[in-house]
């Protein structure tokens, strides 16, 4: 398998690579709405799959509705195993399966953005690098981690 461009909207593709998780999904998003969070949310639905989710805690994205952090709470009650991190000058937007496949993008986790163009990669070659970095996503700026 190669690396492909997935054609906008790609909300279908992420829900896929959300249900192919079997045991962990890491996101990796500034940005998280209602809506896409939903979209994470049906598909993980009753399902056994560690979650780490890597945010940037911003009080004007916050304010301005970009980061939804009452559904962020929501879900620290709803999903059994959720860690919320929250990185300082995030910018990355990637989504991992099960260190095996990732969608790479611009693309926040909002409704919006779940239709702008991103790139569909399989991890064979690539997951020692990707774990690694987005595993320990600026453990320098961390300012905290909920479990």
């Amino acid at each position: 398998m190669t690396a492909t461009i997935i054609r906008s909207p790609w909300e279908s593709e992420f829900r896929e690579l959300v249900r192919s998780a079997g045991e962990r999904l890491i996101i990796s998003a500034p940005f998280i709405t209602k809506h896409g969070w939903r979209a994470l949310e049906d598909e993980l639905a009753a399902r056994d799959v560690s979650l780490r989710v890597s945010t940037s805690l911003r009080a004007r994205a916050a304010s301005t509705g970009a980061l939804d952090v009452a559904v962020l709470a929501e879900a620290h009650g709803r999903v059994p195993d959720i860690e919320l991190r929250n990185v300082l000058g995030l910018h990355a937007k990637v989504y991992v399966a099960d260190d095996r496949a990732a969608i790479i993008t611009s693309g926040n986790l909002t409704r919006a953005s779940l239709r702008n163009l991103a790139w569909r990669i399989p991890l064979t070659y690539c997951v020692p690098f990707l774990v690694a970095t987005f595993g320990a996503l600026g453990n320098a700026r961390i300012t905290g981690t909920a479990r």
